[in-house]
């Protein structure tokens, strides 16, 4: 029996383990032939090789002249516990070593996926099924606090929407970039942060477009693309909320995007699709977050009201801004806004400095200065506390009254209720500046939960490593016991029985 075959399943088998078969095997038609090792095994093999058919040392074996007969298995036996290449202490740990090395290398090589420490994982599996079913919850996933970081990482899902988006508009990762409308679309797709949160038909230039709106921008994209024009392009435009000035209702179905580069641009609303105020809402939610969150904003946004200069209303916006020309026909100047709890005339008494022309316009659309806001303050209160008479005459013209809440205060410091009196005042003051710091507790509170179910997934993880660590040292196990049984039966087997 030709014994290659043998050997070559064997080698491949103990290579795979990385054992060295010739440490304990013999090496047919090699040097060291019938398990001899040494010098001793280097003479024999130059002396008395394997006989074959077409060698003419098979003639004397025939006629039974071989002065080298083969070794029973005591021979070799004693010779090779006599050489020490069988058996010996120092070859078994170092094949032992070998297969531990292998384990480890084996463990370094697994491909554990990054966890991301802004992902909120319900969320995460929640929109995995519904992407998978073609439906997305926008509205969920756009109050998501931590998807405005900027350490925030796309789920799979939310990947596999953006590379749809991108194959869409005829853009790549390694596309040329030759404006900044392009830098931008590349950010948004390929920055590895952004999402999309809101998608739909609207109309433009009277084109039909499909507006997007994405964490940090929006793209403006052609729903028909002439398939004649291989190099036109896609989209209209993309732009980065950054770049962004300021939105508001133009007009009755118009909703009017004007850009700090002086581009500016009119959407209306399509058959079939959202209304203006529908994308409006959408839009002063993201633009806002994604502004409270970038550090490159903190002049922008420390200004009192500041959320009126970006989403601009007739009055709010006139009054934090201290410019009339902004005025334009308000309504409903008495109810108090989301931001701060403050009505145009509230936001108009705390302008630095103020701006009498706006506070008697506000009057006289219809502005009440007895209303109080979210810290019980009214106009006249800002009047009387701050010792604003002439405006304060102006307000008791159009109703106003004296604010119960600055007399308490006044008094108790002219009765010597000073420090009291500090007290309530300092309290105000701290509230007003934590309505402004509010976001960011509120941003640092959501890292905190994200950082929890972080760890969490991390313990997860670790615990499904070791399991795979124990799985594959137990493989590791039966593969050396498998290799040493390997090993036994042919140290057992005489050469003519391979």
């Amino acid at each position: 029996m030709d014994p290659d075959p043998v050997c070559g399943i064997a080698e491949s088998f103990l290579d795979m383990l990385g054992i060295d078969l010739k440490k304990f095997k013999p090496s047919f038609g090699g040097q060291n032939s019938g398990g001899l090792s040494g010098k001793e095994g280097s003479k024999e093999s130059t002396e008395s090789p394997l006989p074959r058919k077409d060698d003419d040392s098979s003639k004397e074996e025939d006629d039974g002249l071989d002065e080298n007969p083969p070794k029973t298995m005591d021979d070799q036996v004693k010779e090779e516990d006599s050489e020490g290449s069988i058996g010996d202490p120092n070859v078994e740990n170092a094949s032992n070593d070998e297969n531990e090395n292998d384990v480890q290398q084996m463990l370094e090589d697994l491909e554990i996926p990054d966890f991301n420490l802004s992902v909120d994982f319900d969320s995460y599996r929640k929109e995995e099924t519904n992407v998978k079913g073609g439906k997305v919850d926008y509205v969920k996933r756009m109050k998501r606090e931590e998807i405005y970081s900027k350490r925030y990482h796309p789920s799979k899902g939310e990947q596999v929407e953006l590379r749809e988006l991108a194959s869409k508009l005829g853009v790549s990762s390694s596309s040329f970039r030759l404006s900044s409308t392009a830098d931008a679309l590349h950010e948004l797709l390929f920055g590895n942060h952004s999402i999309i949160l809101k998608k739909g038909p609207i109309s433009s230039k009277d084109q039909d477009c499909d507006l997007y709106i994405l964490t940090d921008g929006f793209v403006l994209a052609y729903q028909s693309v002439s398939v004649f024009n291989a190099f036109g392009s896609r989209y209209e435009t993309c732009h980065l909320w950054t770049d962004l000035e300021y939105v508001d209702l133009a007009k009755a179905g118009t909703l009017h995007l004007q850009m700090t580069s002086g581009e500016s641009y009119e959407l209306f609303a399509v058959s079939g699709g959202e209304n203006v105020k529908s994308w409006c809402e959408a839009i002063e939610n993201v633009a806002l977050q994604q502004l409270m969150h970038d550090p490159n904003q903190s002049e922008r946004t420390k200004v009192y009201g500041w959320q009126h200069t970006v989403i601009r209303r007739p009055g709010f916006t006139a009054a934090v801004m201290s410019d009339m020309k902004l005025m334009g026909n308000p309504r409903n100047l008495n109810e108090l806004d989301v931001y701060n709890e403050s009505t145009p005339l509230h936001y108009a008494m705390q302008h630095d400095p103020m701006d009498k022309e706006i506070v008697e316009a506000l009057l006289r659309l219809g502005a009440d200065p007895n209303i109080p806001d979210g810290e019980g303050r009214s106009a006249m209160y800002f009047a009387q506390r701050n010792e604003l008479g002439d405006i304060g005459s102006i307000l008791q013209e159009h109703g106003g009254k004296d604010s119960k809440l600055a007399e308490m205060e006044l008094r108790g410091e002219l009765f010597g209720g000073v420090e009291q009196a500090n007290r309530k005042t300092e309290k105000r003051r701290e509230n007003e500046k934590a309505l402004e710091a509010a976001a960011r507790v509120q941003s640092a509170q959501s890292q905190m939960s994200k950082n929890m179910a972080a760890l969490i997934e991390r313990g997860e993880k670790i615990q499904e490593m070791d399991s795979k660590a124990r799985q594959l040292n137990d493989e590791a196990k039966t593969y050396g016991d498998l290799a040493s049984q390997l090993k036994n039966n042919m140290k057992n087997k005489k050469w003519y029985q391979l």
